[in-house]
């Protein structure tokens, strides 16, 4: 049934209407700082500024004759914004269900790059305009209940949100209106989920799944529905209630994409030949009784490597049981896996970081985000399920397809020689804090990365730069109890000696089987005193040691640097 709901708006001639006051228009920086459900990225337009920002509350919004603009204050510092752009939000509040939204772009100076995103950062359409230029884009939109992260119950999203990125130009027309179209649902994790970016904005440090990317790319025959999480197994997307969300909103004709496997192979009960499998074929079976269509997805490639020369394929068992499943179920295939391995290939270990979230190796920023979305595009026409691609969406805005990233970028670190090198040569002497313990614990103990974050202290809030690498150690069981105290972890506090070995010797042992020494060390605390001796017994320390001085980053390393798994 379509909703009667319909909405159109000028933002031209000085009509600026604040979203607050209509339940429609324009979200400004003082409405993001009052309004908590504004922040949450599962129900916002997956832009949240960046905790270093201090212009986030004094971002300001004007109207002309060319439509609603967004600046920041004269207070924010030019480093703040350097090689970064400042998002325009428009907001409207609208029933569950499937929208067409028109806008209308007007330039006042020349901009090379100009980004639309529709609801959670879903990018829509992407170009170059000259000063003077008017372009009127139209594109789909879907509004269904959601389970935000960190959250176990269902919440309805309420709302439509439009995204312009691009210094110069201007919003100046919105119409909403419901619609009835083909969909195409998404399942999968977080290589696959709609990811926020931070404020202000640079793509080359923003997480990002293909599944936020896919729209681009469907033009104006289906809307994407994004059902991914960071975290999901193809038994957790079932048990944690998203499935349940997606099995009441398939109906006849309706495409469902499915690609697991990066948290699956950490778990034992769920290897490719065993639960992994069955679980892909219970999807595909009860899909096919709701009237969808089901197609697999091969997992998303890693940029893993043994050393420059030689490529470690982490995935290779899964990619096989669902090209195998394919085969066996007649199911439509996108072999993701093998198209983004190849792109891998042809550039190298050290080019091919230039597609992922800086020192991750498996989880994508928007470069490469949008190119694997494009082969997953591609993989869907070939099946026969999309149209011919438009070709504005590869050659309309010059001879560099749209994915790829610049040759050279000033916000993408430089990548260190080894796991310890940064922590030897940068900062050396100061006091390792506790995150920065956790995050050297982490690769030298070769846990795999991890981006989501599930708000699990009052002090580290999910768009902070470390915020993955507290999940980790969390999850791993990193964190000695006492660390946290009302909540909170205090992640900048110094670490000692001692606390050290607590945190690196919980994952040591959980990699490796280590002899305890039985010698007693002197000036150790009690509970310190078993992680002393786990680590005298694997060699990483003398008896005679400062235990409870702080340590360096410097020492850190050299004891991490014995690690032998």
């Amino acid at each position: 049934m379509i909703m009667k709901t319909k909405i159109e708006l000028s933002l031209q001639n000085g009509n600026e209407i604040e979203y607050s006051k209509q339940g429609f228009g324009i979200v400004d920086g003082k409405e993001w700082a009052e309004n908590k459900a504004l922040s949450v990225s599962e129900l916002n337009c997956g832009f949240v500024p960046a905790w270093w920002y201090t212009g986030a509350c004094l971002e300001t919004v004007d109207s002309n004759q060319n439509g609603a603009g967004v600046s920041a204050a004269s207070s924010v510092l030019a480093q703040d914004l350097q090689d970064r752009e400042l998002p325009l939000w428009f907001k409207a509040d609208v029933p569950k269900g499937q929208y067409r939204i028109t806008v209308t772009l007007n330039c006042e100076t020349d901009c090379d790059n100009v980004l639309l995103f529709f609801s959670r950062r879903r990018l829509m359409w992407k170009g170059s305009l000259h000063a003077g230029e008017t372009v009127t884009y139209s594109g789909l939109c879907d509004v269904s209940p959601i389970i935000p992260r960190g959250t176990e119950l269902v919440q309805e999203d309420t709302s439509v949100d439009v995204t312009l990125v691009g210094a110069g130009v201007r919003l100046g027309k919105v119409r909403v209106e419901p619609v009835d179209t083909k969909m195409i649902y998404i399942m999968g994790d977080s290589t696959v989920a709609d990811q926020s970016a931070d404020i202000p904005y640079a793509p080359a440090t923003s997480y990002s799944g293909w599944g936020q990317m896919l729209s681009y790319f469907t033009a104006n025959d289906w809307c994407v529905s994004n059902h991914a999480h960071s975290g999901l197994t193809t038994e957790s997307f079932r048990q944690e209630g998203h499935y349940d969300i997606l099995r009441q909103l398939i109906k006849k004709g309706d495409v469902v994409l499915m690609q697991f496997a990066h948290n699956d192979q950490k778990l034992a009960h769920l290897k490719a030949k065993e639960g992994y499998r069955q679980n892909l074929v219970q999807y595909i079976q009860e899909i096919r009784s709701f009237g969808g269509v089901p197609v697999l997805v091969t997992p998303l490639a890693r940029n893993s490597w043994s050393d420059p020369q030689n490529y470690n394929d982490l995935l290779t068992e899964y990619a096989q049981v669902v090209r195998d499943l394919a085969k066996e179920y007649d199911t439509p295939l996108v072999d993701l896996h093998m198209r983004m391995k190849q792109a891998i290939f042809q550039v190298g270990l050290d080019d091919a970081k230039k597609w992922f979230y800086p020192c991750d190796y498996t989880h994508t920023n928007d470069f490469g985000a949008l190119m694997a979305a494009g082969f997953v595009a591609e993989d869907l026409q070939k099946a026969g399920i999309l149209k011919q691609i438009p070709d504005w969406h590869w050659q309309r805005y010059g001879a560099v397809q749209p994915m790829n990233p610049p040759e050279h970028t000033t916000v993408t670190p430089p990548q260190t020689a080894n796991e310890w090198s940064e922590y030897e040569t940068v900062r050396p002497d100061e006091a390792i804090t506790r995150v920065e313990a956790m995050e050297i614990i982490i690769r030298t103990l070769h846990f795999f990365p991890i981006n989501v974050y599930n708000d699990l202290y009052e002090d580290v809030v999910g768009h902070e730069t470390y915020a993955g690498t507290v999940q980790c150690a969390a999850q791993n069981q990193l964190i000695p109890a006492d660390f946290v105290e009302n909540n909170q972890l205090h992640p900048s506090k110094t670490v000692s000696l001692e606390d050290f070995l607590r945190m690196l010797m919980a994952g040591y042992t959980a990699r490796s089987s280590v002899t305890p020494s039985q010698q007693i060390p002197d000036g150790v605390s009690e509970q310190a005193m078993q992680a002393v001796q786990l680590a005298l017994g694997a060699n990483l320390v003398q008896k005679e040691e400062a235990w409870t001085c702080e340590l360096s980053r410097k020492q850190a390393a050299a004891i991490c640097k014995k690690v032998k798994l």
